[in-house]
């Protein structure tokens, strides 16, 4: 069994809670509920600022062993004690590598146009225009 990394689960989180916000700006929302969802998506937003820190924790802690693994390969002295520090080391990089995963692809918004009104009806979108089998 694997578990996701850091990555992924910050940006599930930080989606989670833009999801539970925008649920709770809605107009039928009740105010009760609009509340509670309001704190849902905090309680997920601070949750993943955790996770954050923890990620850039992991990220500094991993720079370290990188200086401390670099060291110990240039080092002229060579013992059976060094290059099992060494692959100690490394084996402690490669925990990190996998407890961060793979960083999210960032994810592209545009903004979506709005339909212009002709007579105060909102125009088709493009995409739907001239569709055959439509019946105008």
């Amino acid at each position: 069994m694997t578990l996701p990394g850091l990555h992924h689960q910050i940006a599930m989180k930080r989606m989670a809670a833009g999801v539970i916000a925008r649920q709770a700006r809605r107009p039928e929302c009740d105010p009760r509920t609009s509340y509670e969802k309001s704190v849902e998506a905090e309680r997920l937003a601070l949750e993943s600022e955790q996770l954050s820190d923890h990620l850039h924790g992991n990220e500094q802690v991993m720079e370290g062993l990188l200086h401390q693994i670099n060291y110990l390969a240039k080092s002229p002295h060579k013992s059976r004690h060094r290059s099992i520090a060494t692959t100690d080391l490394e084996n402690a990089y490669a925990r990190l590598l996998l407890e961060n995963g793979p960083p999210e692809p960032e994810r592209k918004f545009e903004p979506v146009e709005e339909p212009k009104q002709i007579n105060g009806k909102k125009s088709e979108p493009q995409s739907r225009k001239g569709r055959k089998g439509t019946q105008s």
